[in-house]
């Protein structure tokens, strides 16, 4: 028998190592903007074509690079930023492995322009994997810049496993989000074929960068400047929660990151009233020596450690805690005199100013309490409504409330819905299509749910999650093992199962169908996606919605659809007609 054990090719080992830290677009501007960052930019360009597949250019105006150090940066474990183990506990850098340049150089064609103050010509280099990299002058400014073609076109397996363009493009716009959030000091520009579509200004401070960022946020402020550690938090109100972690920012010495400990103390700051599946906006800084925090335990350096994660999640709860406490505190009282206010007014006639009486003239109105107002007409405004015969069936859109609310007419009454309800009745509309119900994912590693106690048998629900998508098996006591889930529903299956199954506990639904019914709107409400529905699809639904059953639509546990009806009085009918 013949020895099976061999080297790999120094190709292969390069082709293989690149994976650990660049597996699409956005990976490879997140490696080069950091670098550049290192570098002391303060402006930064990043260029996309095809979502980074066919070119990727970032450009800044850093310090640049000696000819000599040119060449030795493509080549792996080269660094100017460590001399020894050491000095990882005193790393002020993002990069320190000297892995970028050659992890892209080895799935990608490379190309790099640098020029430094003391030198009348600066240089491109232009590394090859199959035959010698050329050195060549250049004509460019004071700085770097790289660009990356063809990305992956050396290992087209790569290709499968990647997004639609836009969702690529969209990932980058993450991440280039998240270092401007970091790095308020710098001017950081995104294009894509050729237009901006991100652009960050230089700013003072974190405060003015989270409120360029969040600008329809009314965002509370806590710090703490403790031994050791310092805090600096901006976060929006309980009210502002969503569905998934993506808009809490956490960063530990300049660094995006990703620590579930400490998303967990932040969602506890807010206390009971947050809820589960809920996570709120806004951003978290930390500083902290970096003798205390290991970065080196994670390929993309997204996760870190802490030498002591207790105190620094305890540290970060008491800081947060109190200050969202008094801004819900505020919050209740400012809606409480509000309401107290609507309440003694709606009982007074509205005076309209005498300058403008003879251009809108007054139509009396009697409310259902006989109470005489006057209002004025909708004028030009009734041009734009749809015909009773388009919308004899359902409603229109008239706008979104502050609060969050749709507010619909129907000829005989305003309503009042909720507009996360009807992105979930959007999506369940979605999810019972025969192709979309027909779709499945398998699990890569199958994932244990404990059945609730009130629920001893899962087999009177197996017709509801099998037409969900879910597919498992049974492991003996109270416990399942999912091997399916619905597409899109990723890390989540587990928890949705619980929640769900928890849900029909309470509700106790007889039949198969009652049972789907619970699970699309609960599947829905996972699945919905931060941006608001779209206002076309939106408009569309309201249109087609049965009026006379909006009780009876499906809704998730935050909450009905129908909030309130309020009906037209016959002489305001009258009047608009």
């Amino acid at each position: 028998m013949e020895a099976a054990i061999r080297l790999l090719s120094p190709a292969t080992v390069e082709r293989i190592a690149a994976g650990e830290a660049i597996d699409r677009p956005a990976s490879v501007v997140k490696e080069l903007v950091e670098n550049a960052l290192d570098a002391g930019a303060s402006r930064v360009e990043v260029e996309l074509q095809n979502a980074g597949l066919s070119l990727i250019r970032v450009r800044d105006d850093g310090r640049g690079m000696h000819p000599a150090d040119l060449q030795m940066a493509t080549l792996r474990h080269a660094t100017s930023k460590l001399q020894s183990f050491e000095d990882l506990e005193r790393l002020r850098t993002l990069g320190f492995r000297g892995e970028a340049l050659a992890s892209i150089a080895a799935v990608a064609t490379l190309g790099i322009e640098s020029k430094t103050r003391d030198v009348e010509e600066g240089r491109r280099w232009e590394p090859r994997s199959d035959r010698p990299g050329t050195l060549s002058a250049s004509g460019c400014p004071v700085g770097t810049c790289v660009e990356v073609h063809d990305l992956f076109g050396q290992t087209p397996a790569r290709l499968k496993f990647l997004r639609s363009h836009l969702r690529e493009a969209a990932l980058v716009r993450e991440v280039c989000q998240r270092i401007a959030l970091a790095n308020p000091s710098l001017h950081l520009v995104l294009r894509h074929n050729g237009r901006r579509v991100q652009e960050h200004l230089r700013v003072e401070s974190f405060e003015m960068r989270a409120r360029s960022i969040f600008p329809e946020e009314e965002l509370v402020h806590a710090r703490d400047e403790g031994p050791g550690l310092c805090i600096d938090a901006y976060l929006a109100p309980l009210a502002r929660s969503r569905t998934t972690a993506r808009g809490l920012f956490l960063f530990v010495n300049g660094r995006p990151v990703q620590d579930r400990a400490l998303l967990r103390s932040v969602c506890l700051a807010y206390g009971d009233a947050l809820g589960g599946g809920r996570y709120p906006l806004g951003v978290v800084h930390l500083e902290i020596d970096p003798a205390a925090v290991d970065v080196n335990v994670h390929p993309q350096k997204a996760e870190i450690r802490f030498r002591d994660p207790r105190e620094v999640n305890e540290r970060l709860m008491r800081t947060l805690a109190p200050v969202l406490r008094q801004s819900s505190e505020r919050t209740r009282a400012t809606a409480a005199k509000a309401e107290d206010a609507d309440a003694s007014s709606s009982h007074l006639p509205v005076t309209p100013d005498p300058r403008f009486a003879s251009a809108f003239p007054r139509s009396p109105v009697a409310t259902p309490s006989g109470v005489r107002e006057e209002f004025l007409p909708y004028g030009r405004l009734d041009e734009a409504r749809p015909t009773s015969s388009q919308t004899a069936r359902g409603l229109y859109l008239i706008g979104r409330s502050l609060e969050g609310w749709l507010v619909c007419e129907k000829r005989e009454a305003l309503y009042l819905l909720d507009a996360h309800a009807c992105a979930v009745a959007l999506r369940v509309a979605s999810l019972r299509r025969p192709e979309t119900m027909a779709t499945r994912t398998r699990l890569w590693f199958p994932e244990r749910v404990e059945l609730p106690p009130a629920i001893a048998d899962l087999r009177p629900y197996a017709e509801a999650l099998s037409a969900l998508g879910f597919e498992w098996s049974e492991m003996g006591g109270r416990s399942i093992a999912l091997r399916s889930a619905p597409g899109g529903l990723g890390g989540n299956a587990a928890s949705f199962v619980r929640k769900w199954l928890e849900r029909l506990r309470q509700a106790r639904p007889e039949s198969p169908s009652a049972q789907l019914e619970e699970a699309l709107a609960e599947l829905a409400c996972h699945l919905e996606t931060e941006d608001p529905a779209p206002e076309e699809a939106l408009r569309s639904w309201l249109e087609q919605v049965d009026v006379d059953r909006l009780d009876a639509i499906p809704s998730c546990e935050h909450g009905p659809l129908l909030r309130a009806r309020i009906p037209f009085s016959a002489k305001a009918r009258s009047g608009r007609s």
